[in-house]
């Protein structure tokens, strides 16, 4: 189809997408969860609805402990990055389909195929403005 913005098309839905070993993206992302994490100033509430149900048991688990091994900061380190990136109202993905949608023309037909589209999401809050 012509004139189709897809979000993951877009610079920034590239970007994030990159899971090679060496996307910047995630690079820094899990840097700077792995220093929160060793510094005792990971904020939990910022990646928690982000999680799936049995990511946040398993997070907790990991977080409790007075000191972890790599693998075990690895494996926190993994869950709180999914968890950031998917958190839904300020997760990275969020933010940027709140550009997307900004950057959309007004005049568009806006047609969202995702999955767990909700209202409380910025798809479904966009398809609540419409209607």
């Amino acid at each position: 189809m012509d004139n189709v913005r897809i979000i993951d098309n877009s610079e920034i839905g590239m970007f994030l997408a990159d899971s090679s070993k060496d996307a910047p993206y995630k690079k820094l992302l899990e840097s700077a969860i792995a220093n929160d994490i060793k510094n005792g100033t990971f904020d939990l509430s910022a990646v928690e609805n982000g999680l799936r149900e049995d990511q946040l048991p398993r997070l907790n688990s990991l977080l409790s402990k007075s000191s972890l091994t790599n693998d075990e900061l690895n494996q926190a380190v993994i869950i709180a990055s999914s968890g950031f990136n998917y958190e839904p109202t300020k997760g990275a993905w969020a933010i940027a389909s709140e550009q997307f949608i900004k950057t959309t023309p007004p005049t568009s037909e806006i047609i969202c195929v995702t999955a767990e589209a909700n209202l409380a999401r910025t798809w479904g809050l966009l398809k609540c403005l419409q209607a």
